[in-house]
């Protein structure tokens, strides 16, 4: 996990870990910003096409890369609330 300050740092942290992650960029991340509330805004993709996702993400943000993406529509039990943004 890596805590991103700005868009265009969050963009570059994307990009070198899709690069790391080979051409096909299949790996998943997501990007979180204002986690917890009502301006939250999460993004995912694969690592390939996050970066450019990114648009009007500003920090802080966390990006998470992993199987835990995987496990993403379970654990997003608070978007899901009456009240929820």
């Amino acid at each position: 996990m890596a805590e991103l300050t700005d868009a265009s740092t969050a963009a570059s942290v994307v990009a070198a870990l899709g690069s790391a992650a080979g051409a096909s960029g299949e790996p998943t991340g997501v990007v979180d910003h204002g986690g917890l509330s009502a301006a939250q805004r999460t993004v995912t993709a694969t690592l390939g096409t996050l970066a450019g996702s990114l648009a009007g993400v500003s920090g802080p943000a966390v990006l998470v890369t992993g199987e835990v993406v995987k496990h993403r529509d379970k654990l997003a039990w608070f978007e899901r609330r009456p009240l929820f943004g």
